[in-house]
């Protein structure tokens, strides 16, 4: 099943669940804009998945985006 939006949806071959937040729910979760979202996704530094004419962030991405910041506030690239 696929967290989408809130929703679970299922998910082929029995895949662990994935979830899957809206722009606007990425950014609350990050406390910051849509606009440093949008900024970040461009750059790379967040990965997002495009459904239509959706963009949505996997969870994952924002924990890796989050340890990503925390090695390079500890110093280490």
């Amino acid at each position: 099943m696929t967290m989408l939006g809130g929703m679970q949806t299922p998910t082929p071959g029995g895949t662990p669940p994935t979830t899957l937040l809206t722009v606007a729910e990425a950014a609350m979760r990050l406390s910051i804009g849509r606009s440093h979202l949008y900024a970040l996704m461009a750059s790379g530094e967040l990965r997002s998945i495009r459904l239509g004419r959706r963009r949505l962030i996997p969870e994952s991405a924002i924990e890796d985006l989050i340890a990503e910041a925390l090695l390079v506030e500890a110093g280490r690239p």
